[in-house]
């Protein structure tokens, strides 16, 4: 009879310790997620965070000075959101900076412009650098490849790999 009453006193204690378990998880991730379903410091899975294009004013031929401008456009609320823009060596900057600092709401656009020239003819990777303090860890990179001859110029949004980022991407 004393052994039946410890299992049972056992099954209460474990019983008792479960639902604690289950609360405590319950009422942190209560704490831990915010409004949207999401913690404050990790974007929802499955969900593109970022959506980024690269436009030109104009043909980018060879020596002709054009606005080369990066669009970004958050899924989610991102304060202090910096683009970094990566010029290969066929391309010049010739006006603007390379970087932008901000914050960024929901579905608000932020357009990133510079002056660029291309030096030489060939097909040359751009790359712009996302990143953002509040979603450490899903920094984003956006690239497109310009193709300029003296005559004509075109910017794609993909390119071949090239053997590294700021390379001139190799001819097929």
């Amino acid at each position: 009879m004393h052994s039946l009453a410890i299992k049972n006193m056992m099954r209460q204690n474990i019983l008792i310790l479960g639902l604690i378990i289950i609360t405590g998880a319950f009422l942190s991730s209560c704490l831990f997620f915010g409004k949207e379903g999401t913690s404050s410091g990790t974007p929802p899975l499955g969900a593109e965070f970022y959506r980024g294009n690269f436009s030109v004013s104009e043909e980018p031929v060879l020596n002709r000075v054009v606005e080369l401008t990066f669009t970004l456009e958050a899924a989610h609320d991102a304060p202090n959101t910096s683009i970094e823009i990566f010029l290969p060596e066929g391309i010049e900057l010739v006006e603007g900076s390379l970087v932008w600092r901000g914050d960024l709401r929901k579905n608000e656009k932020v357009e990133h412009g510079i002056s660029v020239k291309v030096v030489r003819e060939g097909e040359w990777r751009i790359r712009a650098w996302v990143s953002n303090e509040k979603f450490r860890g899903f920094d984003r990179a956006f690239f497109a490849c310009v193709v300029s001859t003296r005559d004509s110029g075109k910017i794609l949004k993909s390119c071949p790999t090239p053997p590294s980022i700021n390379q001139p991407a190799k001819r097929e």
